[in-house]
Parts: structure tokens; sequence; C-alpha cells
């Protein structure tokens, strides 16, 4: 039964389903879903199919169906705000089959499914591939950045887990499109997360680093957090810097990020982390002239301090870094005598 459709109208037909979080029995893909789920797109009457991802949990996983539920409401909160950002969702499913398991283990034999936007290529796997130039890298770092603000300025939502993995590149008319996915750890701004802080580690902010260490030593955590904008510009950071150097920040600081991450001995760095440390470490990684701005940039972004991380309106516009979508100028050595002249004619006429 398709309990929920989104506000947007659905792509008449799928050409394929990728069942997400689950498991046929007999290790195939689950026909009566997929028979399901392309029912959801057959009245209409356009010839275009979209591939759907279906994240499956039993409704006996009560966990799974709350971040299931947060997912869909962050989904909608985004998609309702800026569509042009995020993955949509396209319905939300209830039914029973015998032919599917969740990824625990439990038999589906009662389920709720999110039938979601699928296709594109991973950003994280595609800069590996691609390995591309840095005046390259930039406009994909710009585009990260627009999603950020998106999510900050125009829905209210901080992201929580914001990196290269859970971006999709899309191809649209020709173009590229950079999509945000997974809002299962998505909050609105100000939420409590004294008590449930979490996200990947290898992209955590220094705030959020302080309450998880706090729980995993067991002790109450020292000041109460909240969900703020500076979690994800963190992230953002950590992300852009990776793109460029090709390692993990902690992993430059010799902390074990792969294959496996040393939780304690990364938290433990992020809790202890310095504005000069960060400096340093920018310093050593990104030599040379041309890599200003990106350092600048980088360091605005990385601040150990929440109050003090720029936000990502502030990065989008306030740096040299993304100049490139400005009108083109000509470079100052260039300037004519014409040119002075005239600059000083307009300052005169300013009223102060």
């Amino acid at each position: 039964h398709a309990l929920k459709a989104s506000q947007s109208d659905a792509p008449p037909r799928t050409s394929s389903v990728q069942l997400v979080g689950s498991t046929s029995k007999d290790g195939r893909k689950s026909s009566g879903l997929t028979t399901l789920v392309d029912g959801l797109f057959m009245s209409g009457t356009q010839s275009k199919p979209v591939d759907v991802k279906v994240k499956l949990v039993s409704v006996r996983n009560k966990s799974a169906l709350e971040l299931l539920r947060v997912e869909l409401d962050m989904m909608d909160r985004l998609n309702r705000d800026s569509p042009a950002h995020f993955v949509r969702p396209y319905a939300l499913l209830s039914g029973a089959s015998g032919e599917v398991s969740s990824a625990d283990g439990e038999d589906c034999t009662d389920f709720v499914g999110l039938v979601m936007q699928r296709g594109g290529e991973n950003l994280s796997e595609f800069l590996k591939r691609k390995k591309l130039p840095l005046l390259e890298l930039l406009p994909y770092a710009k585009k990260l950045v627009e999603i950020v603000a998106s999510a900050h300025d125009a829905s209210g939502v901080v992201l929580m887990d914001f990196k290269a993995e859970n971006v999709v590149r899309f191809i649209e008319k020709d173009d590229y499109v950079l999509k945000a996915i997974d809002f299962d750890l998505s909050k609105p701004f100000d939420a409590d997360i004294t008590q449930d802080a979490t996200g990947t580690l290898a992209y955590i902010s220094p705030e959020v680093a302080r309450v998880m260490l706090a729980r995993m030593n067991k002790a109450a955590a020292a000041v109460q957090t909240f969900a703020t904008s500076a979690i994800d510009i963190f992230a953002l950071g950590l992300t852009v810097l990776e793109m460029v150097c090709g390692k993990s920040f902690w992993e430059l600081l010799g902390v074990r990020v792969r294959p496996t991450v040393d939780e304690r001995a990364l938290l433990e760095a992020a809790v202890a982390l310095t504005d000069e440390a960060v400096k340093a470490q920018l310093e050593t990684c990104l030599t040379g002239e041309i890599l200003r701005p990106l350092k600048s940039w980088l360091l605005d972004a990385l601040r150990v301090r929440p109050i003090d991380r720029w936000s990502a309106k502030r990065l989008l516009t306030g740096h040299s870094l993304f100049l490139d979508s400005q009108p083109t100028r000509r470079p100052s050595s260039q300037l004519t005598k014409q040119d002075l002249e005239s600059g000083l004619s307009n300052l005169a006429t300013k009223d102060d």
C-alpha cells in the first residue's frame, strides 16, 4: 500500500529497483517487491524510466523504524524548501513479503520501505576514479557549500553526517548536479544532541567529539550540546580538504582512519584540537601561492570554536576562493591609467 507520496509528481515507471538494508532469502532481489514498486509508477504517460532505491526495515525493529521516520521527515522538509540539492522521496510502502529479510537477519514478513530517487555516482567514488586537478575540484567544492547553505538557510536542517560519500553526482540536461543523501541522522536547528550525538568519525567536529568521548567514558557531558550549522561546516571543511589532499585530516595528524578508525584516538585528537594546530597542518599539506585562497577558506571553515566558524553562505560569497562565479575582472597588473582615474572618480562621488 502506498501510504504517503511526495508532493512532486512521481516518475511513471522504474528501470531498476535496489533494495537497501535488506537481502532476499535466496540472494536475489525480491521480484514481488520490484513489481510492487513498479506499480507505483505505471500511471504516468511519460516513457523515461527512473531508478529507485527502497530502504526496507522490519516493523519489529523499532529503532530502525524511528530512523526511517526521521529520514522521511528530513527528506520531505529539504525537498519542499530546496529540491535541487537533495535526493527525492517518492513513497512510503507498507506490506508483507516472505521473500526478503532485513540486514540484521529479521524476517521482513511485515515491512516498511522508503522509496527514493537512485542513480548517478557516489561523489567519493567519482573523485577517486577521476583524480581531478585543483581547478576542476573547486566547482565541486562550491556545489557542496551550496548544498550545506541550502539545508541551513532554506530548511533549518543540520545534516549531521555530511561527507562526500553522502553526495551523489547526477547528470541532468547535459550537466552534472550534486545531491545529498542519507538523512536519518539529520536534526532540526537547536535539537538537543547531548545524549545522541553521532556521525561519521572522520568528519566529526570538536564539539560533537567532546560529547561522544564523554559517552565513551561513561561520564556526563560537560556542556549541553545542540545541533547547530557549525557541525556541518566543520564536516564540509574536512570534506573539501580530503578532496584536495586525498587523505583525511585526522590521517594527516597521524590518527588511523582507514581501513578501521581508531575511535578513541580520533575523538581525543578532535577534543584537543586548536586553531594553531589546524593552521600548522594546512601549511604542511597545502604549499604554494596558488593554494593560499584555499588555505584561508579552510581556516574559516575549520575554526575550533563553533561560534567562530563562518556560515555556509559567508563561505560561499565572502572568500576569493569562489571568485570564478563573480563577473570576470582583469588582474590588477593589467589596470590602465583610465581604469584608475575612473575608480578614483567613482570614489569621489560617494557620500562617505
